[in-house]
């Protein structure tokens, strides 16, 4: 599966799981690569301007519990972006989440997760590269 797709192939699904500035900017060039895109925030005036400024190429939610994990269950990718100024990253994305996801082929296309947003980030040893692979993704 390819990102923006192709003649005959389906555009990937982009999950993003909040819609700050970095959300944001992952939001523009995902719509812009041709990729059906997903943002989920607390926020709904900043849902609202995304949705307006990518004149309507993008699915918004209010982000809970529930919503993730339906919009997670199917996507190619998912992006991490919400950060609570002077706080750890808030875990959004639990490991019964993960399972639930569909399988993808590993040829063909990977799942991106950053650990920031994971409820029990997979514990590391300090000498191994900062991407590992668990069951159908990628975590870095």
């Amino acid at each position: 599966m390819l990102l923006c797709g192709a003649s005959g192939v389906p555009a990937a699904k982009v999950v993003i799981l909040g819609a700050g500035i970095a959300g944001a900017n992952a939001c523009k060039v995902a719509v812009g690569i041709g990729a059906r895109v997903s943002i989920l925030d607390i926020v709904p005036e900043r849902l609202s301007y995304l949705h307006d400024i990518t004149q309507g190429h993008i699915t918004t939610f209010m982000s809970n519990r529930m919503t993730v994990a339906e919009e997670i269950a199917d996507a190619d990718l998912v992006i991490g972006s919400v950060l609570i100024p002077g706080a750890h990253a808030p875990k959004l994305v639990s490991r019964e989440m993960l399972k639930r996801m569909r399988p993808v082929q590993p040829s063909s296309t990977f799942r991106w997760i950053r650990e920031g947003v994971l409820r029990r980030p997979v514990p590391r040893p300090t000498r191994t590269p900062p991407t590992s692979r668990r069951e159908s993704f990628t975590i870095v």
